[in-house]
Order: structure tokens, then sequence, then C-alpha cells
């Protein structure tokens, strides 16, 4: 169990210090391109993705710390027979969170790599 605890801190301190070095890159996008481009009303849509992208991150990193802490229904065969009442509903709990999860990654990959073929076109 103290393993298990120790991944769990292990990975909130790894995630919430990703998450101001993320914002911190895309904020950096966005007011070198506002500096490039004049003002925030000329930015084009690659940057309002990445804007959008916060959001999709910021999903990402809070579900990730609530599926380590409330673990999932990825048991060990027969081990879901052996749970309490209320280990099952941390289970399906954890187990919402990593369809959350899932579908916050999806989305924020995708947006990055709308980002890229924006990005890609522009240059060609």
């Amino acid at each position: 169990m103290a393993a298990t605890m120790h991944s769990v801190i292990s990975l909130t301190v790894e995630s919430w210090t990703l998450y101001p070095l993320g914002l911190l890159l895309i904020a950096a996008r966005i007011i070198s391109r506002r500096i490039l481009l004049g003002a925030f009303s000329k930015l084009q849509i690659g940057d309002w993705i990445m804007v959008f992208v916060t959001v999709t991150f910021t999903g990402v990193i809070v579900s990730v710390n609530q599926v380590s802490h409330s673990r999932s229904n990825y048991l060990p065969p027969g081990t879901a027979d052996q749970l309490t009442l209320e280990q099952r509903e941390n289970a399906v709990y954890g187990s919402k969170f990593v369809m959350i999860l899932e579908e916050f990654m999806l989305a924020n990959t995708w947006l990055c790599k709308a980002c890229l073929l924006l990005f890609y076109h522009q240059m060609t």
C-alpha cells in the first residue's frame, strides 16, 4: 500500500508540475502571436484552438489525478467479488473518470494536431 500511495503522490506532483509549464508555453505562444500581429483580434484560428487546448489540458490533468486517487474497475479476475460496497462505489467512480480522461486526452491530441496542420499549411 505504501508503494501505491507513493505513486499517487508522485503522479500528483508530476502532473501539477507539468500543468503550469504547459500553460506557460501556450501563453508564450499567444503573447508572441499578439506582438507579431499587433492585436488579439487578429489572432488566427490556430491561436484560438491553442486557447481552447488549455481547457482540454486542464481536464486531462484533473482527470488523471482523480483516476489515480479513486482507482478504477481495472482489477485482476476474481478481485471484484471481494470488494466492499465502498470499494466498489469507488471503483465505479474511478471508471467514470477513466472515460472522461480518455475523452479529454483525445480532444487534446486532435486539437494539437489541428494546430500543427494549420501551421504546416501556413508554411507552404
